[in-house]
């Protein structure tokens, strides 16, 4: 079994966790050491079956271990980078996990770090960057492209040709039509029908989607 330990300590490692029989019946088989939480009031407590071990800047300790971006949220999503820096890790240090229910198109790339949760759809020619979380019943559509440190969250449906640029989060059940590109620390509520562009670091809501008055554009 290849040793693992998992970044954060929320509800996405309890997430992976929950995947490791599923991965293991698939062929790829992993020993979770333990998580790593830059939250002091975090330390020692058990996740899903799992201690929380040390901070973020301990990564090196564990040099025989692969690591699990589950870093994270609607609060904390434009700073996943500075997150993910503090480990000091090289990018070749962290492992890519893809759900055994997801459907991957053989003409779809995924990123180092990236995490597909179960049943969701890449369809052809669909780039996901580096560290891009897709949540549960995403549904990529051929061509889209997700940079790198995106989350979507449960339901997301992307259009054929979507560009969603670095460091973006978009609300569960969010639409995007054909062909819209959101940019860069762009954030898109629950359930958004996107028709347009969306600016970087604008939030956007409702249906049709609109900038929200008194958010950062």
């Amino acid at each position: 079994m290849i040793p693992l330990l998992i970044l954060g300590a929320s509800g996405t490692a309890r997430d992976v966790l929950d995947w490791l029989p599923a991965l293991g019946a698939a062929g790829h088989e992993y020993r979770c050491l333990g998580l790593l939480d830059d939250d002091p009031a975090k330390r020692g407590i058990d996740v899903g079956g799992a201690a929380v071990l040390g901070g973020l800047s301990e990564a090196e300790r564990w040099a025989e271990a692969v690591f699990v971006d589950a870093l994270g949220g609607p609060r904390s999503y434009r700073r996943r980078a500075e997150m993910v820096g503090r480990t000091g890790l090289a990018r070749g240090r962290f492992v890519t996990l893809v759900h055994p229910t997801a459907v991957v198109s053989p003409r779809a790339s995924v990123g180092v770090g990236a995490l597909v949760y179960p049943f969701t759809l890449l369809g052809p020619g669909v780039r996901l960057g580096d560290h891009v979380t897709v949540l549960s019943h995403g549904s990529i559509n051929h061509d889209a492209s997700i940079g790198d440190g995106s989350i979507l969250a449960a339901h997301v449906v992307l259009a054929g040709g979507v560009t969603v640029e670095d460091h973006c989060y978009l609300g569960a059940g969010a639409r995007i039509r054909q062909g819209v590109r959101v940019g860069s620390g762009a954030m898109v509520g629950m359930g958004a029908v996107v028709l347009d562009d969306v600016a970087a670091g604008a939030t956007v809501a409702g249906n049709p989607a609109r900038l929200l008055p008194g958010r950062p554009t």
